[in-house]
C-alpha cells in the first residue's frame, strides 16, 4: 500500500496508465492499485504534458494530459492516502518495468497547499506554458520544400519504363528546416497522364506509381512507415495509402 502513490506508465497498446491507492482502514485493507487509462492515439512520439496530483483534504486524485491538439482529464474520488514523512520519486525508471525510451523535460514536484489542482496548469509551478513555447512547434510554422530546388523548371516528363525515379531524394532536419515534433505533413502535385509521351505505352499496368513519401531511409514496398503518404494510379482511379498504429495494432497499408 503506497507503492503507487502517484504513478504513470506508457503501455504497449496505445495508452497511458495512471495508478494511485486507497486505504479503507488502518490495518492495510483497501486498493493498492487504483488504475485508470487514457489512449494517447499515437501522439506519444511528440511532446505531451502530464500532471498528476492528490489532495488529502478532498480525498481526490486528478490527472491532466495535454496532447498536441486536445486535452484529457481523469479523476479519482473518495481515495484515502496515509500521512507520511518520506517520499521517493523515480523519473524515467522503475525496477519493475523497462525504462522510459525518449525525452523528459521540465519535471516539477510540489508539496503543500496549491500542489493539487484541477485547472490552471499553465502557471509557472508546472511549466506547462513554458513547455508549449519551448518544446512544441510554432502553430504558424510554414515551410515549402521543393525536392528539386536547383532545377530551372518544375515541369517533368517521365517515361513509364524508367529504371529510376525522376526525383529521389531525402530531407533531414537542419538549421533551416526543423522536423522534430512536426505532427502534420503533406505533398501536392499537378499530374497529366499520357499514353503517347514521352514514350508510347501499348499496355497499361494495374498500378503506376505517382509519388511515395516515407520516413524510412531503406524502405521496402509495404512495411511500417514505408507508405506514409503514397499514391498510385490504377485503371480509372487513384490509389491512396498511409499507415496507422492504434491500440498496439499496426496497419502498414491503410487504403
Amino acid at each position: 500500500m503506497g507503492d503507487r502513490t502517484l504513478a504513470a506508465w506508457i503501455g504497449s497498446e496505445g495508452e497511458y496508465t495512471f495508478a494511485t491507492y486507497h486505504y479503507s482502514d488502518l490495518i492495510g485493507n483497501g486498493n493498492a492499485n487504483s488504475v485508470k487509462t487514457v489512449e494517447h492515439e499515437g501522439t506519444h512520439t511528440v511532446w505531451n504534458f502530464i500532471y498528476f496530483g492528490y489532495s488529502r483534504k478532498s480525498r481526490e486524485a486528478f490527472a491532466f494530459i495535454k496532447f498536441m491538439h486536445k486535452e484529457h482529464t481523469i479523476k479519482w474520488e473518495t481515495h484515502n492516502h496515509f500521512l507520511t514523512k518520506k517520499f521517493y520519486v523515480l523519473i524515467g525508471r522503475d525496477p519493475f518495468y523497462p525504462f522510459w525510451n525518449g525525452k523528459i523535460a521540465h519535471f516539477r514536484m510540489h508539496f503543500g497547499r496549491g500542489a493539487y489542482r484541477t485547472e490552471y496548469f499553465g502557471s509557472e509551478e508546472f511549466a506547462l506554458t513554458e513547455g508549449i513555447k519551448e518544446l512544441l512547434p510554432d502553430p504558424e510554422f510554414k515551410n515549402v520544400w521543393k525536392p528539386d530546388e536547383e532545377a530551372e523548371e518544375e515541369f517533368i516528363e517521365m517515361p513509364f519504363d524508367s529504371e529510376t525515379p525522376e526525383i529521389d531524394t531525402e530531407q533531414e532536419e537542419n538549421e533551416d528546416l526543423k522536423l522534430n515534433g512536426i505532427s502534420e505533413y503533406a505533398w501536392g502535385v499537378w499530374t497529366r497522364w499520357s499514353r503517347t509521351g514521352p514514350k508510347n505505352m501499348p499496355v497499361k499496368s494495374e498500378f503506376h506509381s505517382l509519388a511515395r513519401f516515407t520516413t524510412n531511409r531503406n524502405h521496402k514496398d509495404i512495411g511500417m512507415k514505408d507508405r506514409t503518404l503514397a499514391v498510385w494510379v490504377g485503371t480509372g482511379f487513384y490509389h491512396f495509402t498511409t499507415y496507422t498504429i492504434e491500440k498496439g495494432k499496426a496497419e502498414p497499408n491503410l487504403i
